[in-house]
């Protein structure tokens, strides 16, 4: 519920939730300093009917971007005097993360977006009306100038960007410069879903979080970066790992679709959903010094022209074990939004060659990437058609599952999993009389890939749980 109210903010605005183990309440209020200037009150005016409706379009978006049990706004109008409350926002949710997340959110898009004004009265002389929403709204004459310049852009284009509907499965290394430049191109929605949060190791690769945002939810993080370098975009956040379950849904409203993904796994589950919704797909990866990019179009090749069975993970090096320098996933997830600016414009992409581009002496080779008629997927007979998780990986903990941490201990110490035994991979004893009464036994990492390894190996009762530690709380209710 958005309220504009012309009378003192003192009662709560959600009823008591017993279903909320956190909830969180946001008052601004006058204060008495603006600028070097001091103030001695502030005067509010709204247009009733724009606040109201804009008001409560973001509260449905914080509904849809946060588990939240509740969640109320109000903004008072006429004279405020010092100390008065001019906005309050109320969120409940079952963590108290989520529902102070929600807060800020609500509180940043208020300002930026509903028709407020106020009136700061200065001790020192006259009064002054400022728009509350800020004064560095920009136009999209002026934010897109230079591009639409080009022959190839021009307004015609710049209208296609805006209609555009681009989905970036991953907000890391090869995400992070993709949606910077998609943002700044103008794509006039973009989706984002990750699962992970922030982490130290992250940072040297990854521009859009800082050092204060290590714990914080990559997915939320990247869209608020978003939304403030380009207010005239729409970002949707999707805090969640992408699965066979709820892939075809996550495609579905989109033209264009970015790989940022690090696992095979869901590579080749992105490839199978593009291929089978008729998308376009742009999917890179990295290693060390080197990096590959190939762009998936309706009618194909694709991925699995090449590789009819997907790798197992683990049979190539990760970051984490062989090391990355920042800059090698900033250019080829730079490449990935060129290719798909390029795509929305109707401009040439890769779409029948694999292009491997090398860091280390500059050097590009280009493949030459045939369509296979015995493909899986995009061939004449496919045998694909429908998305299935494979039978070793679980998306949920049933009720009797043994769920065993297989990292190693220094990683386990780090972040601990309380409901969780511990055998680290390395060490791994399948016929540990540990297991002997458990008819499932669920082996977690820290992102789903090691433990898809060892349960692809063992067989059996042994399971891997999709997305790995990420997907489990880390606080109680």
């Amino acid at each position: 519920m958005f309220q504009i109210v012309r009378e003192p903010l003192e009662a709560p605005l959600l009823p008591p939730n017993v279903a909320a183990g956190g909830v969180v309440t946001f008052e601004g209020r006058v204060r008495d300093l603006n600028d070097g200037q001091r103030v001695s009150a502030l005067e509010y005016e709204a247009y009733d009917t724009l606040a109201l409706r804009e008001g409560e379009r973001i509260l449905t978006e914080a509904r849809e971007r946060f588990p939240l049990v509740g969640i109320a706004c109000a903004h008072r109008v006429g004279l405020l005097q010092l100390g008065d409350v001019a906005i309050r926002v109320e969120a409940a949710s079952a963590h108290r993360r989520e529902a102070f997340e929600a807060c800020e959110f609500v509180v940043d898009e208020v300002k930026r977006r509903v028709p407020i004004w106020k009136k700061e009265h200065y001790r020192a002389g006259p009064t002054e009306w400022l728009n509350a929403q800020g004064t560095n709204m920009v136009t999209e004459a002026a934010f897109y100038d230079r591009q639409m310049r080009l022959a190839e852009v021009g307004p015609a284009g710049q209208a296609r960007l805006r209609k555009a509907r681009v989905l970036v499965v991953g907000a890391g290394g090869l995400g992070c410069p993709a949606l910077t430049y998609l943002a700044a191109a103008g794509v006039g929605t973009i989706g984002i879903v990750d699962a992970d949060r922030v982490e130290a190791t992250n940072l040297h690769r990854q521009p859009l979080y800082r050092a204060a945002d290590v714990g914080r939810p990559k997915a939320r993080l990247a869209a608020e970066r978003l939304r403030a370098q380009n207010p005239l975009i729409r970002v949707e956040a999707f805090q969640e790992r992408l699965t066979a379950e709820n892939a075809a849904e996550r495609l579905a409203p989109y033209d264009v679709v970015l790989d940022g993904t690090d696992n095979f796994a869901t590579k080749f589950l992105l490839n199978d959903a593009a291929v089978l919704a008729a998308k376009t797909l742009v999917t890179a990866s990295i290693h060390q010094l080197e990096g590959q990019i190939q762009v998936i179009r309706p009618g194909g090749p694709c991925l699995r022209c090449l590789w009819p069975a997907a790798p197992e993970d683990g049979c190539v090096g990760s970051c984490a074990e062989d090391g990355v320098l920042g800059f090698v996933p900033g250019v080829l997830g730079t490449l990935q939004a060129a290719e798909a600016v390029k795509a929305i414009l109707g401009m040439p992409t890769l779409s029948t060659e694999l292009a491997l581009v090398d860091l280390g002496n500059l050097g590009v080779q280009r493949l030459r990437l045939p369509r296979d008629p015995r493909c899986p997927v995009c061939g004449e007979h496919p045998t694909v058609a429908a998305l299935t998780p494979p039978p070793h990986v679980v998306t949920k903990i049933a009720p009797g599952d043994l769920l065993v941490d297989v990292r190693e201990d220094e990683e386990s110490d780090a972040d601990p999993i309380p409901t969780a035994l511990r055998m680290p991979s390395s060490r791994f004893a399948p016929d540990s009389p540990l297991f002997a009464t458990a008819s499932r036994v669920v082996l977690v990492c820290q992102r789903g890939t090691r433990s898809d390894t060892l349960a692809r190996r063992l067989g059996n009762r042994f399971v891997s749980l999709a997305g790995g530690r990420s997907t489990l709380p880390r606080e109680a209710p």
